[in-house]
């Protein structure tokens, strides 16, 4: 399964769709179109079950959850079309986030029997995420021990103790993984880590710079990867719609900051997750000398249709408020 010669990206991943290849190419040696739509095709199939798995999780209704899912496998962006829908690079990426967020919800609401099976799963997807390097440490793992940590700093009920002791020790179990990665695979196989990043100065235009390519997840064009059209053109109206995406999403963080009373413990947590992810990657990209691209945001797409949700669930909107007044 490994290679000394070839790797996608410049990371070595461990456990990543290849895997998945590999049965297919063996069940059909001669037909590499084959093998592909059927690999892509489960992939796309566990995408779902992680997202129907963790909105469950979240104690989301089917429809709901089914909503969710659709939205996240939705070609709705290039980027999404290259490394979800048809690419299907991140999906293990995303699969490990959704099932570690949804195990440790449940494992943080209680369980009465065979907890240590959630547990075990729990840390068996940090330890599968530390060793296929240190993206999710970043993008996945530190901010979600930053959230725990706001949350028990706000409340220290059992729910929130719960919630940030699966977190740390997922951090943790995940750091130790990703030392496996840096320290023994690197000494074994021929490819580039992520330790020999620099520290850049500190400019404010960078971070506005960092913050736009977000709008570019959504659609919306941002740099040079993309051709300027015209603006009731097709690329021209889906740039509009990737621009009101992403202003809906970020009126919905407000709404659920200044509403956050009326959010559970577990809409609580979701919240405080996206914003410290938000948050941990503004800072690691704009403070590093790694190129970047609008991609390296997909990380936090679902999360971000969850919150829409979340403030489309919680916002009680009433026709009867746009009645004119009586003449």
């Amino acid at each position: 399964f490994l290679v000394p010669d070839y790797y996608y990206s410049s990371e070595l991943k461990v456990f990543r769709e290849h895997l998945l290849y590999c049965v297919g190419l063996l069940l059909f040696p001669g037909n590499w179109t084959l093998v592909r739509i059927l690999c892509q095709s489960a992939l796309l199939a566990l995408a779902a079950g992680g997202c129907l798995y963790m909105a469950r999780s979240f104690r989301w209704s089917w429809a709901s959850s089914l909503l969710l899912a659709a939205a996240y496998l939705c070609p709705f962006t290039f980027w999404q079309i290259n490394l979800i829908t048809f690419g299907g690079h991140y999906i293990v990426h995303f699969g490990l986030m959704m099932v570690s967020l949804g195990t440790l919800v449940r494992l943080s609401r209680g369980v009465k029997k065979h907890g240590w099976l959630l547990w075990a799963l729990l840390l068996m997807m940090a330890l599968i995420a530390g060793i296929n390097g240190v993206r999710l440490l970043m993008n996945f793992y530190l901010p979600l021990s930053l959230a725990a940590a706001v949350l028990y700093a706000m409340e220290q009920g059992t729910f929130q103790r719960r919630f940030a002791r699966g977190a740390w020790a997922a951090t943790l179990v995940n750091a130790a993984g990703y030392l496996v990665n840096s320290r023994v695979l690197a000494k074994m196989y021929s490819f580039e880590t992520m330790n020999g990043q620099n520290i850049v100065d500190l400019r404010l235009g960078r971070f506005g710079e960092v913050f736009s390519m977000l709008l570019g997840m959504f659609g919306y064009q941002t740099t040079a990867w993309t051709v300027r059209e015209s603006l009731f053109s097709p690329q021209g109206l889906g740039a509009l719609m990737g621009l009101a995406t992403m202003a809906l999403v970020i009126i919905a963080a407000v709404y659920l900051l200044r509403h956050q009373q009326r959010l559970d413990r577990m809409e609580k947590a979701l919240l405080w997750y996206l914003l410290c992810a938000v948050a941990v990657s503004e800072c690691v990209y704009s403070l590093t000398d790694h190129t970047i691209n609008e991609c390296y945001w997909i990380m936090v797409v679902p999360f971000a249709f969850m919150a829409l949700g979340m403030a489309m669930k919680r916002y009680s909107f009433r026709f009867s408020s746009l009645s004119l007044p009586p003449s």
